[in-house]
């Protein structure tokens, strides 16, 4: 992920569908470097996969990654799946 307003390469997110005619797309991780951490960007990717594809989780997280992973249901911006 590149923020035009500084010129930063921030993170990446890696992903893939296994039907590439399919609307699924799962994350296999997403990367945020440690200075631009907890500062929506991670969020901002899902968001993102969200607008173009159905996104599937298998619920693989790190402790990290559970606790935003929990933030965003209780926001709503995803919501717990019944996809294992």
């Amino acid at each position: 992920m590149y923020d035009a307003k500084i010129s930063r390469k921030v993170g990446f997110c890696k992903y893939y569908r296994m039907d590439p005619m399919g609307d699924d797309c799962f994350i296999e991780y997403i990367q945020i470097n440690e200075e631009y951490r907890r500062k929506g960007y991670g969020t901002d990717i899902v968001k993102e996969l969200q607008r173009m594809y159905r996104l599937q989780w298998d619920y693989r997280f790190t402790d990290d990654g559970r606790q935003w992973f929990n933030a965003l249901i209780s926001r709503k911006i995803v919501k717990n799946s019944s996809y294992v």
